[in-house]
């Protein structure tokens, strides 16, 4: 988590300061790194579902830590191009949909499903803390050793988690014989018909859709947009990102007090128009360019801040309404549409940033994330006040 806050920052700006990458180059490397996720993401839960998660994660881990620690090199040896950069978001993006399916299976069976919420809070407030040194970080080694060092901690760092993980004793219960299995395609067709008949489900997925759509469009050109409109410096970015991990670990830290006061459901539906609200303040600085910096401080403030309670209170939810052993098809179904829509997102913006000019896309993108409460509003996610008792025991 310490190293992917540096990178958020640097390898966007080891392609628009390095090499130069224009809009269109920029919307494509965004978007890259989340193509995998629908040539392999259905596959990727169903296989999880079939092997013990903890090895799958240490692996991912140590190939990711492979990818990153390249791009230096490539750096002082003159051949880093756009092409490499694009190469290694889509390999970095296979492994992460591994990861991502694992991680969200293996949590239930380290912590126990009645200690979800609280496994889910204190992953969510360690994430944060590290992000709060992480861009400031990034930002001072980006201004004074130049992006690919900082890169390079971010490799170093999916290996020193690979071995956290391989620290673990718990035992993992073994997946199912593969006696007892259907075939492949039958497995993730269950999964997806999961998400698809489970009304909750369905209402997280159509909401998330709906907003981050509009919010990749608007991020594939964040970093033109900061740097080339205000001239914002590393440093100021990294401040901001920092900024935001502080308010991310505050909503961490304050779920379970605020979950208390307003029920699961009424938190959830209020996070989402909150998200959506905030996010036009950062379309403000294009008439109001001398408060670009605070503006876009308020808006990672307030994003990270109900982003977190939001994420938390989901994550729980779908962990205890599914049962263990659709667990990782599950999340990689869900995975597989909302981050399907990431290189849609991407496309926009990139097309739309060479039409109409990147501060123009960035207002029109900015407005979008209001559709898509509506659909948890009209949903049984309104009347969720507690979480729910397990479903079963992984």
């Amino acid at each position: 988590m310490f190293g992917s806050q540096i990178s958020t920052l640097a390898l966007p700006l080891l392609a628009t300061v390095t090499i130069g990458a224009n809009a269109g180059e920029m919307a494509t490397l965004y978007g890259l790194q989340y193509l995998p996720n629908l040539v392999i993401g259905l596959f990727a839960g169903a296989w999880v579902d079939r092997l013990r998660r903890r090895p799958v994660l240490i692996t991912a881990n140590l190939g990711r830590g492979a990818l990153l620690l390249m791009l230096p090199l490539a750096t002082a040896g003159g051949w880093l191009r756009m092409e490499l950069l694009y190469a290694v978001s889509v390999l970095m993006g296979t492994m992460t949909v591994f990861a991502d399916a694992a991680d969200n299976a293996y949590l239930p069976t380290l912590v126990g499903r009645e200690h979800l919420v609280e496994g889910n809070a204190k992953l969510a407030a360690s994430g944060s803390a590290t992000g709060i040194a992480g861009p400031g970080l990034a930002g001072v080694l980006i201004d004074l050793l130049r992006a690919p060092t900082a890169i390079a901690v971010d490799g170093l760092s999916f290996l020193v988690a690979a071995l956290g993980l391989s620290l673990i004793r718990k035992t993992e219960p073994a997946p199912r014989p593969a006696a007892e299995r259907a075939g492949i395609w039958v497995e993730i067709v269950e999964g997806l018909r999961t998400v698809y008949r489970n009304p909750v489900l369905r209402a997280f997925i159509s909401a998330t859709v709906t907003f981050d759509i509009f919010w990749n469009a608007l991020f594939a050109l964040y970093f033109l947009y900061t740097t080339r409109e205000f001239g914002l410096p590393a440093t100021a970015l990294g401040l901001v990102f920092a900024i935001g991990s502080a308010s991310a670990l505050l909503g961490a830290l304050l779920t379970s007090r605020i979950t208390r006061v307003f029920g699961v459901g009424p938190t959830i539906i209020g996070a989402q128009i909150l998200l959506g609200l905030t996010v036009p303040l950062i379309a403000l600085p294009r008439w109001l360019p001398g408060m670009a910096l605070p503006l876009l401080v308020l808006a990672e403030f307030i994003l990270s801040f109900v982003g977190t309670i939001s994420a938390i209170n989901r994550g729980s939810l779908i962990q205890l309404i599914t049962p263990s052993q659709l667990l990782g098809r599950v999340w990689a179904s869900r995975t597989f549409i909302r981050l399907g829509i990431v290189p849609v997102g991407a496309a926009l913006g990139g097309l739309l940033g060479g039409r109409i000019g990147v501060p123009a896309t960035v207002t029109l993108m900015a407005f979008g994330g209001l559709l898509s409460f509506p659909w948890l509003l009209f949903s049984p996610v309104r009347h969720i006040r507690d979480m729910p008792a397990p479903i079963d025991e992984p």
